[in-house]
């Protein structure tokens, strides 16, 4: 685990504790604020994958729930994470323990205030606990991929919404008052739910014909609406095509775009997609403005400017993927630093904006991953 104030100046990067000493990392992961004070997993190499808090100066394990090597397997549902998140001023996580299996706990980020929640008066019982997510003063959350549920934060408060008569459910999100899930039907087509009178109802079928499934991703809010693509891919994974949708939780709302190839959500209050592998930004009246020449990999805004990692779509076999900047104009848009010349390319990844600067991670080829 290391901080850095946001200077440029590399003795600002400090190692905030070896958490597993010696060359093997310790993972941290879940990264989550509460109160001012940092929660995380994170495994030392004595007690397994466990909850782990620190203010920058004093860091230390919350609580060994699952004593010995093991770990409690925070948000770990077999390839899946269930991420934790905060409720209540409490944190919300899924964890394992070897009296109870794997039931939601919560924690005030003391030892005594770490507990097991059995909202649902199982007992012990593993629960497969997806998508936590809070919609106007409760907790959703999803159970054996197909029972959603909602809770105040007591046990009493705790009730299933509904069964979905789908075969799972796959994301939760919401805009204001607009609840929204995205489901899956037993004809391998995605469908887009909303919340009618507390019960969950269908809003839009994404349908696939013959040999195809359809998959809703890349949820984005902007201007209130709901933005996402929808992707096609033969039954045995091959991509077919992708398009880009809008709702406003209506039916009729729920309308098709254009097609698009990624979106890669707002920044300085514009929604930024890829088509035909060039950037665009996205305008209301459907004359969508075309920035290239880039094709993004990754992005993020930083004070009306735009860091994009990225390929020069004009010749993406010859130069590699490297940093691009962009006023938001194709006039305006250029490779800010070829940082590993070449078809290679450094290849900048986890793009963050932080004190007004850019902060990524590329390799340069001579100092190997490290942070820019």
């Amino acid at each position: 685990m290391w901080r850095n104030n946001g200077s440029a100046d590399q003795t600002a990067l400090a190692l905030v504790l070896d958490i597993k000493q010696g060359p093997d990392s310790s993972d941290p992961d879940q990264l989550t604020e509460l109160n001012r004070v940092l929660y995380f997993t994170a495994d030392d190499g004595v007690h397994g994958l466990e909850l782990w808090r620190t203010d920058g100066e004093r860091t230390e394990m919350v609580k060994d729930i699952y004593p010995g090597e093991t770990g409690s397997s925070i948000g770990v549902i077999g390839r899946d994470l269930t991420p934790m998140t905060t409720f209540m001023g409490k944190l919300y996580l899924l964890a394992m323990d070897p009296i109870y299996g794997k039931q939601i706990w919560t924690s005030d980020g003391t030892n005594e205030g770490t507990e097991v929640l059995d909202f649902l008066g199982l007992g012990p019982h593993n629960l497969d606990i997806m998508n936590f997510h809070e919609f106007q003063g409760e907790l959703y959350f999803v159970r054996s991929k197909e029972n959603l549920y909602k809770t105040d934060g007591a046990a009493a408060g705790t009730v299933r919404v509904g069964f979905i008569d789908f075969d799972r459910l796959d994301a939760l999100t919401s805009i204001g008052d607009a609840f929204y899930a995205v489901l899956r039907s037993d004809l391998n087509q995605s469908v887009l739910g909303t919340l009618v009178d507390g019960k969950l109802a269908v809003l839009k079928v994404m349908p696939a014909t013959g040999f195809q499934q359809t998959f809703i991703r890349d949820m984005t809010e902007f201007q209130g609406e709901l933005f996402f693509r929808v992707d096609y891919h033969y039954r045995g994974g091959a991509f077919l095509d992708s398009e880009f949708w809008k709702s406003d939780s209506t039916t009729d709302g729920t309308v098709k775009e254009e097609s698009t190839d990624e979106i890669y959500g707002v920044h300085n209050g514009e929604l930024y997609f890829t088509t035909n592998s060039t950037l665009a930004k996205y305008q209301s009246n459907g004359q969508n403005i075309r920035i290239g020449p880039v094709a993004p990999y990754e992005l993020v805004g930083v004070d009306g400017r735009l860091f994009v990692a990225g390929f020069g779509s004009e010749n993406p076999t010859r130069d590699g993927l490297e940093l691009w900047i962009s006023n938001g104009t194709f006039e305006g848009t250029d490779l800010l630093k070829d940082i590993w010349p070449g078809r290679k390319g450094s290849f900048p990844q986890n793009l963050t904006a932080f004190g007004g600067r850019a902060y990524f991670t590329a390799d340069d080829r001579q100092n190997g991953r490290e942070m820019w």
